[in-house]
C-alpha cells in the first residue's frame, strides 16, 4: 500500500502529520507558502514556538541558506506575517459584505473590531495583518477559510507572537 501524499514531517522535531497543519517555508528565500503550492525547495515546521524557534539551526535546513541566522523564530514569523497580511488584505479589499447582515451568514468571518451575534467561525485580525478601513470580511472560498482556521491560533496571537500556539505554550 502506498503512503498518503498529504503527510509531511516537521523539519525540527520529526513529527509526521497532515501538511495542512504545518507551516511550509520555502528556501532559500525563507518565505511562507500559504497555499503550499509554490515550486521551491521547502521544509515544513510545526505550529509551535519550540519548532519555529529552532528549525533554522538544524543542519538539514541550514545547509540551504545563504547566510547565518541567529533568531529563526523572528525570521519564520516575519515570513508568515508578510504572506498572510497580503492574503488577508486581498480578502478584505475584495469583500462586498454588508456589516448589518452578519448574523445571516455561516462560515468564516475576519473582523477588525468586536462582532456580536455572528453564528459561524470568526477570527480577529490585528493591524499588522490588515491596515485598511473595512471592519469585516466574509471568506467565501472554503479552501482559504480552512487554511486560515488551521492558522487561527497564530493569527490571534500575532501582535505579540506569544501565549499558546496550537496547544504549545511559549518556551
Amino acid at each position: 500500500m502506498s503512503k498518503p501524499k498529504n503527510i509531511r514531517t516537521c523539519a525540527y522535531c520529526g513529527i509526521k502529520t497532515e501538511k495542512s497543519k504545518l507551516l511550509r517555508i520555502n528556501l532559500p528565500l525563507l518565505c511562507f507558502d500559504f497555499y503550499q503550492n509554490k515550486n521551491f525547495r521547502s521544509f515544513y515546521v510545526c505550529q509551535n514556538i519550540k519548532c519555529i524557534s529552532r528549525v533554522l539551526k538544524k543542519h538539514s535546513v541550514n545547509k540551504y541558506l545563504n547566510k547565518e541566522i541567529n533568531d529563526s523564530k523572528t525570521v519564520v514569523f516575519n515570513a508568515f506575517l508578510k504572506e498572510l497580511s497580503s492574503i488577508i488584505t486581498r480578502l478584505f479589499e475584495n469583500n462586498n459584505l454588508d456589516d448589518n447582515n452578519l448574523p445571516h451568514y455561516s462560515g468564516l468571518l475576519l473582523y477588525k473590531n468586536n462582532v456580536s451575534g455572528y453564528k459561524g467561525e470568526a477570527i480577529p485580525v490585528s493591524n499588522l495583518l490588515y491596515m485598511g478601513n473595512k471592519d469585516t470580511c466574509f471568506v467565501s472560498d472554503s479552501n482559504v477559510a480552512k487554511r486560515l482556521l488551521n492558522y487561527k491560533n497564530i493569527i490571534i496571537d500575532i501582535d505579540g507572537f506569544n501565549g499558546e500556539l496550537n496547544g504549545c505554550k511559549k518556551s
